[in-house]
C-alpha cells in the first residue's frame, strides 16, 4: 500500500478579530510521529481541530495524498484514516510504566509492537 502524506499549506483561522493560525504549513508521512509544541495559546489545539475537521480554516489548504480535506465533515476525515485523541495526562497508579504504556497503544498499532521501545525513546524505561 502507498505511504500517503498529510499537508498543510498556508493554512490560517482566525475567530473575528483574533488571528489564531497564520500560514501554517507542514507535511507528516504516514507512520511518523511528530510533536507540536509551544505556549499556551500559540494554536495547538486549533490546528488540530482544524486538521480533524472540527473547525474550519479561514485559508489554506489541507491534503491527505492528492485528497482535499478542508471541507469534508470530521467523520468523513476520520474514515479516510485520519483521527485524533484526547489527552489523558494521568497514568494508571496501579500499572508499571510498561503497563501504563501497552494500555495506551490500543490506540497505536506501532505503540503495540515495541512498547519498551517507546519507554526507552524516552527514557523511561528504568
Amino acid at each position: 500500500m502507498a505511504r500517503e502524506t498529510l499537508a498543510g499549506a498556508s493554512i490560517g483561522k482566525s475567530f473575528g478579530g483574533l488571528r489564531v493560525l497564520h500560514d501554517v504549513d507542514f507535511r507528516v508521512a504516514e507512520g511518523e510521529i511528530v510533536a507540536l509544541i509551544g505556549p499556551n495559546g500559540a494554536g495547538k489545539t486549533t490546528l488540530f481541530n482544524v486538521i480533524n475537521g472540527l473547525v474550519r480554516p479561514s485559508g489554506g489548504s489541507l491534503r491527505l495524498g492528492a485528497r482535499e480535506l478542508v471541507g469534508l465533515p470530521a467523520f468523513r476525515i476520520s474514515r479516510l484514516g485520519v483521527g485524533r485523541t484526547f489527552q489523558t495526562p494521568r497514568p494508571f497508579l496501579d500499572l508499571t510504566a510498561l503497563d501504563n504504556v501497552r494500555a495506551a497503544a490500543r490506540f497505536s498499532e506501532r505503540a503495540a509492537e515495541a512498547p519498551e521501545a517507546l519507554l526507552v525513546l524516552v527514557g523511561l524505561a528504568a
